[in-house]
């Protein structure tokens, strides 16, 4: 068989079936019902990039005063790639969209192929990469304007350069494999624990001799050493070292809340990847206990670490994410080893068929745009003008990372006082942007009033404009 052309074969399929399953979500903009906070960061970061220019070791956020100010973040290589595409046709967050769903069936095409070499069936990699496009986690988080999908392209790399060294125990193998896998840390820091991995392969086929060879010590330095030390320059100048906070709040912190965490767990990952999917993955696992697979037996292992520390202290649903390649290559596995009958291949057909509807149902309810931010950024844009600076209550940043407007959020929390508004007002605050179901302080709505005048409401916000003195 002409391998090259029958994976060109599949690769083009896996492209165009996931490019038509998310199509009419391509334009949507970032504040869609999911993760529209973390989708809306990171398209500031490429917003910022567009206007300012691309500087990837200073990402900004425009919710910390008048000027967007440097935050320690994952690489940001996605918006960069957007604001560079953005040049030729101009930038929308369709561009950015893309940049992530390309990435994400580029690790479709690695799923498929480490599959492919590993597997002792052809039908497993098939199976295996196609169905890891429907799961609902793929067709939502596979186009959302967030780091994920860089970090899966990074991380499944990685494990197939492993693989393939296993195989071939060629030196540029693994740098490949090193490589990817340092990708991956720079978009996902989490993905660390996923070291056991290569650490484990090196182990086990080394020896010993794992102390004195170059291998272990080459593949350490790129992958890991590079990572933190782009983590560590970043964090020297940045407002909010979000990467260490998480560190040393969730990771350092210690396992309170576990049993809270597995409930939270299970009950995302049914929705992530459909039940159906998890039983399937039962008996991939029971498959890799009884053949004594070390490979996957090192990577189940390393998600559990990652899941049960980081979900203890971060229950977000998107940090399962690096679950779903790992499912999908057992379902893959499984679907792949069932005898062929006219019953069995009507059984697939099904298991596809079923996973498909989930998935795009599961996209369906996230992918709408949000009717709230839309419509308080449709009246802010309509009355504030480009680059004023602004405060809003409340948490959420979405307002101004989704907008391009630099401002701060008062109050964001029971810990703001009525004179910090003085402060603002002396910085040259032009706007205030009341959220109506943010519950606010009397003394602190009382200051503000007596500062501002309206300019227009809706439903969800109202739009203050600071009065000038005379």
């Amino acid at each position: 068989m002409n391998h090259r052309k029958y994976d060109t074969t599949l690769y083009f399929l896996l492209f165009i079936l996931f490019f038509l399953a998310v199509w009419p979500t391509l334009s949507n903009p970032s504040w869609e019902v999911g993760d529209s906070w973390r989708q809306a960061d990171t398209f500031s970061v490429a917003y910022d990039y567009n206007k300012s220019g691309i500087d990837l070791l200073n990402p900004r956020f425009f919710y910390y005063g008048k000027e967007p100010k440097t935050v320690q973040l994952e690489w940001m290589i996605m918006p960069a790639l957007g604001a560079i595409l953005s040049k030729g046709v101009g930038f929308t967050p369709a561009v950015l969209r893309v940049v992530s769903a390309s990435a994400f069936c580029g690790s479709a095409m690695f799923l498929y192929k480490l599959l492919r070499i590993r597997s002792q069936k052809e039908e497993a990699s098939i199976l295996g990469g196609f169905y890891y496009i429907i799961l609902p986690y793929a067709l939502f988080y596979g186009r959302a304007i967030m780091p994920e999908s860089m970090a899966l392209f990074g991380y499944l790399g990685a494990f197939y350069f492993l693989a393939k060294w296993e195989l071939d125990k060629e030196y540029k193998t693994l740098i490949f494999s090193a490589l990817l896998m340092g990708f991956a840390l720079l978009e996902k820091l989490s993905l660390g624990f996923l070291g056991i991995v290569p650490v484990g392969i090196l182990l086990f086929h080394q020896k010993q001799k794992i102390f004195v060879q170059k291998e272990a010590y080459t593949y350490g330095l790129i992958s890991l050493a590079i990572p933190l030390l782009y983590y560590y320059i970043v964090g020297q100048n940045a407002t909010d070292t979000f990467v260490s906070q998480i560190i040393n709040r969730f990771v350092l912190g210690g396992m309170e809340g576990v049993k809270d965490s597995l409930s939270f767990l299970f009950a995302t990952a049914k929705t992530a990847y459909t039940p159906l999917t998890l039983i399937l993955g039962i008996f991939g696992l029971i498959g890799i206990y009884l053949r004594k697979d070390l490979f996957l037996g090192l990577w189940f292992l390393g998600l559990c670490l990652s899941t049960m520390v980081i979900f203890q202290g971060i229950r977000l649903g998107y940090y399962i994410i690096f679950w779903m390649p790992f499912w999908a290559y057992l379902a893959g596995e499984v679907l792949g080893s069932i005898k062929k009958s006219f019953l069995s291949y009507g059984l697939i057909f099904l298991i596809f068929f079923s996973t498909t509807f989930l998935g795009l149902d599961y996209l369906d309810r996230e992918a709408r745009v949000n009717p709230m931010f839309h419509s308080a950024i449709a009246l802010m844009e309509k009355n504030i003008p480009e680059n004023s600076y602004i405060a809003g209550n409340g948490e959420s940043p979405v307002l101004f990372s989704a907008t391009g407007y630099p401002g701060v959020r008062y109050p964001m929390n029971k810990s703001d006082t009525p004179e910090k508004f003085d402060a603002l007002l002396k910085d040259g605050l032009q706007y205030y942007i009341f959220h109506k179901y943010v519950e606010m302080d009397e003394n602190i709505m009382k200051k503000i009033r007596s500062h501002v005048d309206l300019v227009e409401q809706n439903s969800y916000i109202v739009i203050y404009k600071v009065k000038t003195e005379e």
